[in-house]
């Protein structure tokens, strides 16, 4: 009788780990570990609730295995799980070691780190590279071992000053907390004996229903299709997968490449969302596709296209390379201003088109960003159009530009696209409840255009003053002669805005118009904030409107196409 495809079973952690020949393995296409602290928490009550109200067991769902050449297990489906009950037994093991019940901690050791005949250690559990050393210093080690990490130390900040979230030692430190606030209190005896509790409910009483799969090409396909039937896979994590899984296919040694190239691609996208960039990348290539869409898009494309994953991956990196200079722009580029400006307000569909004419006009790549930049103002932020035609258009533009490798024709394309648009000086003067990030960007080149020079203030020290209160005095409404809850609406409008000083705005608060002058807005570096002393006696709803008929005479001079 042939092999069958899937061997099925159920099985406890006890059987899971505690079999000779199991070993598990992260395969390199998967995700890393993520639970958080509600995930982990929660397993943690339920197991707990589970164990003390006397349930026969505690079902934790289903997990898909592969089996390897080299006699290993990967894992399909449930590395978050195994990983969370690694992580438990180690915990467990630790603190019965602290409670001098090393007999109890040895076996539960053995799930967690297994003796060959030999006597030499390995682990039942191994983590993708990016996990690993975390996973066996700092979890599978035990506290005796010197090179053992010691729990709660924090490794320094990740690359670009950012600390990096390590999902592992944070699962750890929770669930270590978990047990102490378990057993605090208890004499030593009692103590003993919860732990031991809880580690024989653990790993007899926890169960999953395990299903084997024989073949690679099994497994690969399971990882989609679990993925169709609601498993939380992103676009990164399925393209990985086909990649390697047509890398496997090809000549020996191809996996590695695509691994490393994969690995050189995740790097240089750090702290930028991967299934973004791939849609962007394919808008500035190929055509609109829809995020749903995109990973079968890409998948069709590179079978009748017969890629080489590795040139596609390295297509993938050199507009990578870019991609990350558009979102997080360095100090000193010439556009970095503006980017920076479309960064913090959301937007993201010129990002294609930005992609497309950094490759293949960089001479001519700050008129594109100026475009970019009008278009946004005048078709999104006042126009208030539907954005997935702007999105279209800009996709359209890259590749043509791509192919064309020249601009001729894109500023008539703007203009057409602007001809839906209602008057820009009526729509900017209707503008109100704008948000914040829009308001300092406007207000911001306003200032630059009435003092034509860039605004240096940090921005971290300046904030969006509402001359007219949002919770105005009995004063204020008195001044005003309309009722509060007509007030509200006349605050939100852009002419009742400035810009101050983090200390010159907090001091100015709820009071008159007349002192915030005298006592503030004198102070103030910024020019259309002193202006007001010396352009206005009142502040009422003829002069916010008025105000606002100035910027949008001002507007239409800055945002041109």
């Amino acid at each position: 009788m042939a092999n069958p495809r899937f061997v099925v079973d159920d099985v406890s952690i006890a059987e899971l780990f505690g079999t000779a020949t199991n070993r598990f393995r992260v395969p390199q296409y998967q995700r890393r570990y993520s639970w958080d602290y509600q995930q982990v928490d929660q397993l943690w009550t339920d197991i707990l609730e589970a164990s003390e109200s006397g349930e026969e067991d505690y079902f934790l769902g289903a997990l898909v295995l592969s089996k390897t050449d080299d006699d290993a297990v990967e894992t399909i489906d449930g590395q978050q799980r195994l990983a969370t009950l690694t992580i438990l037994l180690s915990v467990l093991r630790d603190h019965l070691v602290q409670h001098k019940r090393e007999d109890v901690a040895n076996k539960l050791h053995d799930y967690i780190l297994r003796p060959d005949l030999r006597g030499t250690r390995t682990p039942v559990v191994t983590l993708g590279p990016a996990d690993a050393d975390d996973f066996h210093n700092y979890v599978q080690l035990p506290l005796t071992d010197p090179d053992r990490e010691a729990p709660g130390i924090r490794r320094p900040a990740g690359r670009r000053g950012r600390p990096q979230k390590n999902y592992v030692r944070n699962a750890y430190d929770l669930l270590s907390r978990r047990i102490e606030e378990k057993i605090n209190g208890q004499s030593e005896e009692e103590a003993i004996e919860n732990l031991i509790s809880i580690a024989s409910f653990v790993t007899r009483k926890v169960t999953l229903i395990s299903t084997l799969v024989t073949s690679d090409d099994q497994a690969y396909i399971i990882f989609e299709t679990l993925n169709d039937r609601g498993l939380d896979l992103s676009i990164a994590d399925l393209l990985k997968n086909h990649l390697f899984s047509l890398a496997a296919k090809r000549v020996s040694g191809e996996l590695d490449s695509v691994t490393v190239l994969w690995q050189q691609l995740a790097t240089t996208l750090e702290g930028v969302s991967i299934p973004r960039f791939l849609r962007h990348y394919w808008l500035s290539h190929y055509r609109v596709v829809t995020q749903r869409k995109l990973y079968g898009t890409i998948k069709a494309y590179l079978v009748s296209s017969k890629k080489n994953p590795r040139t596609f991956l390295d297509e993938l990196i050199s507009d990578a390379q870019i991609y990350v200079q558009l979102v997080s722009p360095k100090q000193g580029d010439p556009q970095a201003l503006t980017l920076r400006d479309l960064a913090l307000m959301g937007i993201t569909q010129h990002l294609p088109l930005l992609m497309a004419a950094s490759r293949v006009v960089p001479k001519e790549f700050s008129k594109v960003v100026g475009l970019v930049e009008s278009l946004t103002m005048r078709y999104s932020i006042v126009g208030n159009l539907n954005p997935n035609r702007l999105e279209r258009s800009y996709s359209e533009w890259a590749i043509q530009l791509r192919n064309n490798r020249s601009l001729e024709g894109l500023q008539d394309k703007a203009k057409m696209l602007l001809a839906q648009a209602p008057d820009f000086v009526d729509g900017f003067q209707a503008l109100t409840d704008s948000p914040i990030a829009h308001v300092r960007y406007i207000l911001r080149k306003l200032e630059e255009h009435k003092t034509s020079k860039e605004l240096t203030i940090a921005w971290g020290r300046v904030d969006v003053e509402h001359i007219l209160p949002q919770t105005p005095s009995k004063e204020w409404i008195a001044t005003t002669g309309l009722p509060p809850q007509d007030i509200g609406q006349l605050s939100a409008r852009l002419g009742n805005l400035t810009l101050l000083s983090k200390p010159l705005n907090k001091a100015a608060s709820n009071r008159s118009f007349g002192e915030k002058c005298e006592s503030h807005y004198k102070k103030s570096e910024i020019h259309i904030t002193r202006e007001l002393m010396t352009d206005f006696n009142e502040w009422n709803e003829d002069t916010i409107e008025q105000r606002q008929q100035r910027f949008a005479k001002l507007a239409n001079e800055i945002w041109q196409i």
